[in-house]
Order: C-alpha cells, then structure tokens, then sequence
C-alpha cells in the first residue's frame, strides 16, 4: 500500500492594520464610483435643463381639453397655483384645468382687483362694495361710505381702499374680516388729487402719488405712510414725502416689504427701505411707455420704438438692473410673466413665449384667440384658456 504523502498547509493571517487599509481602499473606490455617478448625473440634469431652458419648439399637442362657458367678458388671474376668473356678475375660483373650488356672485360695473399670496380683494370701481377672498372663499366684505377709486391687499389680508367723498379723498385699511384698521384723509385743495397707490406685502406701509395742476403744469409727490412703530413717531403716520417738478406718476408698485418702483413718463424711481424708503435709482427712459407689466420680482415697461416701428420690452428688477431686452413686430395686446421666469406675448391665435434670458421658447399660431396661458406641471406643457374652451397643450 502506497504511503500517502501529508502536506502541510499554512493559514495566512492579516494583521489588523492590512484589514484596515484594504477596507480603506474598498471605501475609497466605493467613494470614487459614487462621485463619478454624482458628477455625471448633476451634469446630465444640467444638459437637459438648459436643453428645455432654451429648446425652441416648432409645434404643439393637445393633451386635454375641457369645454367651458363664454368667457369673453371674464378677466383671468392667476392665484396661489390655480385661475381665479372676474366678471361684472362674480368671482369664480377654479383649478387651471377647471375644477370649480368656489363662487362668489355680486353685481359690479367695472369690478378692479388685486391678489398678494393667499389674499384677493375684488372690488366696485365707483361703486362702494368690496369683498375679501382667500383661497377657501370669501372672509369679509366692506362698504365704503365713498366711492372706491383704488384698492390693495397685503399678504395677511390686510387692505387699503381710497375713496373720494365730497372732493375729498381717504385711505381705510381693513382686517381680512372687514374692520377698519386705520384712517387717513387727503383733502383735494391741501394734497392733490391721488393717482395712485401702493400697499407693501406686510400690510405696514403705503405709497400714494397725488399730483398739483398749477399754471399748466403738473407736480407730483410722492407720500410714504408707516403704519408700524416707525410710523407713530411722525404726523398722519408720513415718513417720507418727494416732490417731482413737471412730472405725474401714474404708477407705483409696492413688490415686497421694502421695495418700490414709481413709474412716470419720463423716469422710473426705484426706492429701497424696511422703515423709511429712500430713493436708490432713477432710471431715464427715451421713448414713451405702452404699457407696464409686473410681475413679483421684476417689472417689465413695453416701448414703441419710433425709429422702425417695432415694439420693446424691457426687464428690471426690483433694484432697477436691466435684466432682458427683446424687441418684436408684432402688436400683441397681452404681455404677462409666468412664474417670474418666461413672458408670454398674445394677439389673437398669435402666441410667443421667451425666457427671461431673452431665448425664444415658442413663436406660432394655436388654436383659437387665447384669452390666458398659464404653466402646467411640466416646463413644455401649459394651459390655454380661449372663450369657450381649456386645454392642456404639449411642445414638441
């Protein structure tokens, strides 16, 4: 019988510091792999991002679509994510794919209107109603004892109402329930007759712009009312009163607690102030103004160019830099921001959507006459409003 030869076998064992070291190495590679995946996913969602931001798209699909009743005589605004529709006969809160949420029925010649976050006010342009909505439906109503010429709603519900009684005029802020709050009274002969006015997103401040006719010639001032702490200390709640030479300013913009834009023929003033706002920047403009379109964080000023016939608009922030210049040919009668990141331009069935970068996302014809266009969930979808019917439309 043969003899089996034994062999010996010898059992190697690590030390703790080579097991140490090789799952340092094993973290370091697992590491490595995890940073190129995070770094080729970051630069594949940045690839297609800027792809969609400046994609232009050449034609569109319906994704859904909704009949509706006429709506011609109804005004679209967008509120907290969903569509809140005016007309002479009521309020109506829809979803943008028009879902009712509620309904609000009153009776007004010509119903003015102004929304701040989770806030609207609707009210009677010379008449003497105006009701308070959040975004579960009416809070509260006031009537006036004079006739409404402006109103402003703050973020908290807060609003201010200028009426005229008598050839005097007043400034009332009210809770959201309908109390008032405050009171102030601008007599014709002593301040001017108001233009316009402001209420800042805090509720505690109020820029009025009244103008003088003396000899031909019209003057503004501007007035800033504190109503906080601030505010008490001065006579009438005034902290800060400007006067313009030769210039009526037709508009002022509150866009946060401390911003102000006040917009003349000539010139836009653009202040800056918590307290006591102060002048930061005057912008001069050359031609004259079309028209204004606000957004929350940007103002947009529609020029006539008179050298070729063409149209401009110009982008600022709330600081007064220029942010986008685009100029186009055709008159279109509505210019809106969406979400403070496009702008979307509308004549009939005519439609144009550019960034704020200035690229042109969309330029064609759709459908119908468009009464509104607002963003979907997706950044190439939106819906279009026209007179008798909604739909949800997909760029390609």
């Amino acid at each position: 019988m043969n003899e089996m030869k034994k062999h010996n076998f010898q059992i190697l064992e690590s030390s703790d510091e080579e097991i140490r070291q090789s799952r340092q190495r094993r973290r370091k590679r697992i590491l490595r792999i995890g940073l190129v995946v995070l770094v080729f996913a970051a630069l594949l969602s940045g690839v297609l991002y800027f792809y969609h931001k400046y994609k232009t798209y050449e034609r569109y699909e319906v994704k859904e679509e909704k009949n509706t009743e006429l709506v011609s005589e109804s005004e679209f605004y967008d509120y907290d994510g969903n569509l809140l529709k005016v007309s002479k006969n009521g309020a109506i809160y829809t979803t943008v794919d028009g879902n009712l949420l509620w309904n609000q029925s009153f009776e007004m010649n010509v119903p003015i209107v102004d929304i701040c976050d989770n806030y609207a006010v609707v009210a009677a342009k010379k008449g003497r109603d105006a009701f308070i909505f959040n975004t579960k439906g009416l809070e509260g109503k006031v009537e006036t004892s004079g006739e409404i010429r402006a109103v402003e709603v703050a973020k908290q519900g807060t609003i201010a109402i200028m009426t005229e009684r008598n050839e005097s005029y007043y400034v009332n802020l009210y809770e959201p329930k309908g109390t008032k709050l405050v009171q102030g009274e601008m007599h014709l002969e002593n301040s001017g007759y108001p233009l316009a006015m402001s209420l800042s997103a805090d509720g505690m401040k109020l820029a009025v712009s009244l103008v003088n006719i003396k000899e031909g010639q019209a003057d503004t001032t501007l007035n800033f009312y504190n109503f906080g702490a601030v505010g008490q200390n001065e006579i009438d709640n005034l902290v800060k009163s400007d006067s313009y030479k030769n210039e009526m300013i037709p508009r002022i913009i509150y866009f946060d607690d401390d911003h102000v834009a006040a917009i003349s023929g000539q010139k836009v003033y653009f202040y800056k102030g918590a307290q006591k706002p102060e002048r930061e920047k005057v912008v001069t403009l050359k031609n004259e103004i079309r028209s204004v379109v606000v957004g929350k964080r940007y103002l947009g000023l529609i020029f006539n160019e008179k050298e070729d016939s063409n149209h401009r608009l110009v982008v600022y922030d709330r600081n007064g830099k220029v942010i986008m210049t685009t100029g186009y040919k055709t008159n279109y009668t509505g210019v809106a921001f969406i979400d403070d990141s496009e702008i979307v331009f509308t004549k009939d069935e005519k439609c144009r959507i550019c960034t704020l970068d200035g690229a042109i996302k969309y330029s064609g014809d759709l459908e119908e006459p468009i009464v509104k266009m607002t963003p979907a969930d997706r950044s190439d979808e939106y819906y279009v409003i026209y007179e008798r019917k909604t739909q949800r439309i997909h760029f390609e």
